[in-house]
């Protein structure tokens, strides 16, 4: 976790509990349009626009006050915890657990790098995923490159 993240995440966490909101994860880095600070949150019953506004305007004026950049501009997001969202949290991964993910691996394994399936359990060792054949890959973390939530059309037969 960095030092900026370590800063954020009290402040964040205080106003996420008022507005009813869980924080999933918060990212500092670089983009092309500079450094962004975005805090990705979740609620049962999903995410609206209002939910990110509110949570916005309520860290805003805290952050500036605890400039945990040290003076390094920054714009700060709000957004929902969602398909597509790279998962790098216990939290994150709790959450996702029982749904469609994609895991790209460094090296293949049986003749691919890329497995789509449901991620049926993660630890600090690895992951476990059932495709939709029925069949189950446990990968070890370093053998990971990442792990993406993905969309599931309600047609799907949801595993969980």
């Amino acid at each position: 976790m960095s030092k900026v993240v370590e800063k954020v995440y009290p402040i964040v966490e205080k106003f996420a509990k008022e507005c009813n909101v869980e924080v999933m994860d918060i990212e500092y880095a670089k983009k092309n349009n500079g450094y962004n600070l975005t805090i990705y949150i979740s609620k049962d019953g999903g995410i609206n626009i209002e939910d990110c506004v509110k949570l916005h305007k309520l860290i805003d004026g805290p952050l500036d006050e605890a400039d945990p950049t040290n003076g390094e501009n920054y714009i700060l997001n709000v957004s929902s915890w969602s398909v597509g969202k790279v998962l790098r949290t216990d939290k994150e991964f709790d959450k996702a657990i029982g749904r469609k993910v994609e895991v790209k691996l460094y090296e293949s394994v049986d003749g691919s790098k890329s497995f789509d399936g449901v991620l049926r359990n993660y630890s600090s060792e690895g992951i476990k995923v059932q495709l939709a054949d029925g069949k189950e890959y446990e990968f070890t973390k370093s053998q990971v490159a990442s792990i993406i939530l993905v969309f599931e059309d309600e047609g799907e037969e949801n595993a969980k």
